[in-house]
C-alpha cells in the first residue's frame, strides 16, 4: 500500500497522523495509527550578505572573504564559488 501527496506546500510541514481503517474478515474493523512527519523540499533562495563598503572591483591577487545566505530543505550540502573576470560577466544587477 502507498500513500501519494499532491500539491504539497512549505506551510504543509509539521506532524500529521495517518489513521489507516478496515474490515478482517467478519471480525469487524482494524485500524492502524502512525505520525509522520511532512517536510517538503524547498528551493534553495541563496542571497549575498551586505558588503562593508561599496567596491566595483578587487585588485588582482587580493584575498577577499565571500558570504552568502541560503535557505532550502534539504540544505545544500556545499557552495561553490567561482572566479571570472569583470570584462567575462554577463551578470547585471538590477
Amino acid at each position: 500500500m502507498s500513500l501519494g501527496m499532491l500539491c504539497v506546500a512549505l506551510g504543509h510541514g509539521a506532524w500529521h497522523e495517518l489513521v489507516a481503517v478496515g474490515l478482517a474478515c467478519g471480525c469487524g474493523t482494524i485500524g492502524r495509527r502512525c505520525h509522520l512527519l511532512l517536510s517538503p523540499p524547498v528551493p534553495p533562495q541563496i542571497g549575498e550578505n551586505a558588503l562593508l563598503a561599496p567596491v566595483d572591483s578587487y585588485k588582482y591577487g587580493s584575498t577577499q572573504a565571500l558570504t552568502c545566505t541560503v535557505y532550502a530543505v534539504p540544505p545544500p550540502a556545499a557552495i561553490l564559488w567561482h572566479w571570472q573576470l569583470e570584462e567575462e560577466c554577463t551578470f547585471s544587477p538590477q
